[in-house]
């Protein structure tokens, strides 16, 4: 089931760093990665099989992703409400610029 959120969008950048894999207390794997469009650094995440394919393609490579955008708000211990937001990615393959 893809998870949730506002789109799907689709992004085309440049994969600039691959970030850690976490698995979660459900035995899904998060895999968090970043992305540059144009001067911006995206941070976004995949789950499961989306996060294996990530891991397949070397930084530096032109990708194209499609994502939902997810948020939420928080309530930290003793602090105001944050507002927080998810770019989770659907898919994700090399692409050229």
């Amino acid at each position: 089931m893809p998870p949730s959120g506002v789109g799907p969008y689709t992004l085309q950048g440049t994969l600039y760093e691959i970030g850690e894999r976490i698995r979660l207390s459900n035995n899904q794997v998060r895999q968090y990665f970043v992305v540059q469009v144009e001067t911006d650094l995206l941070l976004m995440e995949a789950y499961d099989e989306v996060g294996e394919a990530v891991q397949k393609i070397p930084p530096g490579t032109a990708i194209r992703v499609a994502f939902v955008i997810r948020g939420w708000r928080w309530y930290p211990p003793e602090r105001e409400a944050r507002y927080l937001l998810r770019l989770t990615a659907l898919s994700i393959e090399q692409a050229s610029l």
